[in-house]
């Protein structure tokens, strides 16, 4: 009830006294009792104070940060910080020996195989990766195992997923916190808060040094989990070894970049899924990279002319890894920065321990922040003129009073939309800042067609609004078949060599001048 309710910790006692027929304790004597009742104890290990490294794996017996130089023990002797580790496995043992929830795992292996049809993608279990897991051999370090991934009905597919977030309004502060999805739910299920598993929150202030050190312990227990971990099934009453395996993870670009260990979305190689490079601002000390597909109408020499979206430069397993173990090995810090520096990767990642697992393919990009936080919004700054200064007397630039009477109309539009469609739309005239993703996407899908029609000076933009609004319902659909598949990438393709002759010849032409 504390938690479900969010009930501060002098609520939860006083009501234990004012209650006291009910049998209720303390907050203490009530947390000791869960403890005693799950088997289940957190781990701790000690951390830099600055949250730079956590010590284990290679910095187990370490006594200063190699970071930021700080020990690692108070005057006491005692740990200056802790990171609490939530162990994965009793929790997985306790779902699997739990007749209710051990029906729920059934999912992937019943529910969906039933249902699954051939050319039709539901589910996670209908993509390429999980698909080409089920005909391999687990392996583990240099063990070759006598099991194939997801050979047995109770073997359960998981998901990684890790943020920062600011626990305090000034925002001076981050956290990162680190979550495992379980795909064996139902997808209705799956993402409720009750049945995802924290498995620990790195305490900050800022951003770790090295996250593979934090993610350490989950990375041992998976391993473990890929052998197998002897567990009661609840529903034959029997023995069994239970597996579990990682099959995506994912975060906005600077969680996956770290989790990864990429340079990040500002690197001359940037792109995780290929090898496009960024060029700069000629001339202009800003050090922001752009990577447009066509560099024609840049004044700068640039290596490469024009990319083709069809035949971009993609990364492989196997070219992502040799890339990432030339840059670990080089005998040098300057080589290793420059190989870092040309293929946007900076060493081995340790998730790369795990066989289930695909660099990049298993890294898919967040729809939320590329969508609804980034493209979206950028498109509202081009139209009402305020995209970086750059765009005075555009074609794409709609009339003031225009765009008011549109703010005002979006606004107004709300009041007859039904709830269960979305939120209420504030005038993203008057403010964006107030505007979330959630916000963006009702606006933009069900609003935004209707209220920008016949708005813009040339009709050329508003079909190319609605060009994205089409691949952006595709994508939102519950089922894709493999021709919406087609439609989508080729009209993502079309979309931005659309955009880019529609937009960036203005303002290459601007940076010229």
């Amino acid at each position: 009830m504390k938690i479900r309710h969010n009930l501060a910790a002098s609520t939860f006692d006083e009501m234990s006294y004012n209650f006291s027929k009910a049998g209720m304790e303390n907050l203490a004597k009530t947390r000791s009792h869960v403890r005693a009742l799950s088997r289940f104890e957190p781990v701790e290990f000690a951390c830099c104070i600055n949250s730079c490294i956590c010590y284990t794996g290679p910095y187990a017996d370490l006594d200063e940060c190699p970071n930021c130089k700080t020990s690692r023990l108070n005057e006491y002797g005692r740990a200056r910080r802790t990171f609490s580790y939530m162990p994965l496995i009793p929790r997985l043992r306790a779902l699997a020996s739990n007749r209710t929830y051990a029906a729920r795992l059934q999912y992937r292996a019943e529910e969906h195989a039933k249902a699954r049809r051939t050319g039709t993608t539901t589910d996670i279990f209908d993509g390429l990766h999980y698909r080409s897991l089920l005909g391999d051999r687990v392996v583990v370090g240099d063990r070759r195992l006598p099991h194939n991934y997801f050979s047995d009905h109770r073997d359960i597919a998981l998901g990684f997923a890790t943020d920062g977030f600011a626990p305090f309004k000034r925002r001076k502060h981050t956290a990162w916190i680190l979550l495992v999805f379980n795909y064996n739910l139902p997808p209705e299920q799956r993402f409720q808060k009750d049945n995802i598993l924290c498995v620990g929150i790195i305490p900050g202030p800022k951003k770790p040094w090295n996250a593979d050190s934090f993610i350490h312990p989950l990375v041992r227990e998976l391993l473990e989990l890929a052998i197998g971990v002897s567990t009661y099934d609840a529903l034959s009453s029997r023995l069994f070894a239970l597996h579990a395996y990682v099959i995506t993870a994912f975060g906005d670009i600077p969680a996956v970049s770290m989790l990864m260990h990429m340079k990040g979305h500002n690197s001359r190689c940037p792109c995780r899924m290929c090898g496009i490079l960024g060029i700069r601002i000629p001339d202009s000390r800003n050090k922001t990279l752009y990577v447009p597909l066509s560099r024609r109408n840049h004044p700068a020499p640039t290596d490469v002319v024009e990319y083709c979206p069809e035949k971009l430069p993609l990364r492989s397993h196997d070219s992502f890894m040799a890339q990432a173990k030339a840059v670990e090995s080089a005998p040098t810090k300057i080589q290793r920065e420059g190989l870092a520096k040309t293929y946007g990767i900076k060493g081995v990642p340790l998730l790369s321990a795990l066989g289930s697992l695909r660099f990049p393919q298993s890294f898919p990009y967040d729809f939320m922040h590329l969508i609804w936080e980034n493209l979206i919004p950028n498109l509202v700054l081009f139209w009402s003129g305020r995209f970086k200064g750059m765009d005075e007397g555009q074609p794409y630039v709609l009339n003031p009073h225009i765009w008011q009477v549109v703010g005002a109309t979006s606004a107004e539009a709300t009041k007859t939309i039904p709830s269960s469609f979305g939120t209420s739309i504030p005038n993203p005239v008057k403010d964006c800042s107030c505007f979330t993703s959630s916000t963006w996407s009702v606006w933009s899908l069900f609003i935004a067609p209707t209220v920008l029609r016949r708005r813009f000076p040339e009709e050329r933009y508003y079909t190319h609004f609605c060009s994205l609004i089409r691949i952006l319902n595709l994508c939102l659909q519950f089922e894709i078949s493999e021709k919406d598949i087609d439609e989508i990438e080729s009209g993502i393709r079309k979309w931005v060599v659309d955009y880019e002759r529609c937009v960036r010849p203005f303002h290459f032409r601007k940076i010229e001048g």
